[in-house]
Parts: C-alpha cells; structure tokens; sequence
C-alpha cells in the first residue's frame, strides 16, 4: 500500500503534514481547519502576518495558505520575508479576494507555487493542497542516501542527479552539464512547484554582479533542457512559466 499524504505527509513515519494557514478571518479560518483535519492534517492557525512571521522563524510546515490581504504584515510582504529573508522554500498556496491578473503574477513571481481567488471551491482547494504535497513527498523521498558518504540523489524521469559529485546519468549514461546548467538545474530542482524569477536564479547561480544580465538565464536553460529532457521543445520537468519565470516538475 502506496503512503497517504494525509496520513503520513512529507515527514514520512507516521507524522502529519503541517499546514499553517495564515488568515484573519475567523469563519475561514473555522472552515479550513475543519476539513484539513479531516484529511489527517496537522493546522496551524495565524491570525496576522507579524504573527505568521514569528511562527516561521520557530517552527517548520510542509504547505502554507496565505490571504493576501492581513493586518500588521500583508501577504505579499510575508511572501518576500519568507523567500528573501528567512529563505523559507515550502509550498505556498495564496488564496486571496484580489482576483486581478496582476495580484496573481506578482504572487507567482514572489514564489507563490498556487493562486486560488476567493470565493473558491473547498474541493478543489482540497486537491490542490494535497498535490502539492504529494510533490514534496516525491522529493523527500527521492534524496536517497547512496552508501558511506551518504551521497544525496535526486531521481526524476530517466535522470540521476548527484549533487556532491556534481554528476549528472541519463538513462545509465552520464551526461556532461557546464558548471552553470549543473548550478541552475539544482536550484529549481530544490524547489520543485515553486516559480522562480530570473533575477532570484541570477543572483544565486551567477552572483548579482553577472555582466550577462537575466538572458544568460535564458540561453543557459535552453542548453540544459537539450541535455536532460526527453523533448526540450515541450519540457516535462524545467517549465517555463510565461511573465514569471521557470519551475521545475516531477
């Protein structure tokens, strides 16, 4: 019998995945606890962004559910102290009254992984909720320890990642990747589901100081989906996500 996530969540052995959900309103906040608990779930409740914040620098979730619009600390600044900041990668499903296409790009490009707009079907908040978490499951559960030293492996598809000897197999063939495809093919990969911009992979794989600019970004990535994706004119697993950036699937 396959793990349920509800059951056991991302943390594996029997531990519930922890939600925090980051709403002020009491009636939503009632309704998601409710039913998050009935799926085995772990909730936490934070009634502002300041007090979120506080919950973050102490504790660890598997998946966040964010309102945008919050006393104290807005969603969208909450967003950007938890990736910039605390440096903070667990899945965050935004589920906000702000239904404008520009809300959600910003949302996306802060690394939002989801945007539902209220009012919203439970069902298919439900089921998001736990898709997400069935992709970090996947990733937990592919970092495999790989003898004495305890190498970490990252398997998605046909391909073997492993990120102490930088090495890279296709297919039991081992492909060669420049320092650069190596450096952003792991950053998205930590990351999986979650939208990165080009100027946050630019800063950490080249450094802010780059002279290429955000295009090296571009070219890098396309010569690296030559190398790892089955079609890289259709990418399964480095996507590009049109106005935001790129992320990168199971």
């Amino acid at each position: 019998m396959g793990v349920q996530v509800g059951e056991c969540g991302p943390g594996g052995n029997g531990v519930k995945a922890r939600v925090l959900i980051v709403e002020d309103d009491p009636a939503l906040q009632d309704l998601l606890t409710y039913n998050l608990k009935q799926e085995f779930f772990d909730t936490t409740i934070a009634a502002t962004g300041k007090q979120a914040f506080v919950l973050l620098q102490a504790e660890e979730y598997d998946l966040i559910i964010l309102d945008l619009l919050l006393p104290e600390i807005d969603g969208t600044e909450l967003l950007k102290l938890m990736r910039f900041e605390l440096e903070i990668p667990t899945p965050v499903i935004i589920l906000s009254a702000r239904g404008q296409l520009s809300d959600k790009l910003v949302g996306l490009d802060l690394g939002a992984s989801d945007y539902i707009t209220k009012p919203f079907e439970l069902s298919e908040l439900m089921a998001r909720v736990k898709a997400h978490l069935r992709q970090a499951e996947r990733l937990r559960m592919s970092l495999v320890d790989d003898g004495p030293k305890r190498r970490k492996i990252v398997n998605f598809g046909d391909i073997s990642v492993d990120r102490d000897t930088r090495s890279v197999n296709k297919g039991g063939k081992e492909v060669i990747l420049r320092p650069k495809e190596f450096d952003l093919l792991v950053y998205l990969m930590e990351r999986p589901g979650i939208i990165c911009t080009r100027r946050q992979i630019m800063d950490v794989v080249w450094g802010e100081d780059s002279p290429s600019g955000e295009k090296a970004v571009d070219v890098t990535m396309r010569t690296l989906r030559q190398s790892v994706e089955e079609n890289p004119s259709r990418p399964r697993h480095l996507v590009t996500v049109r106005h935001a950036g790129y992320k990168f699937e199971f």
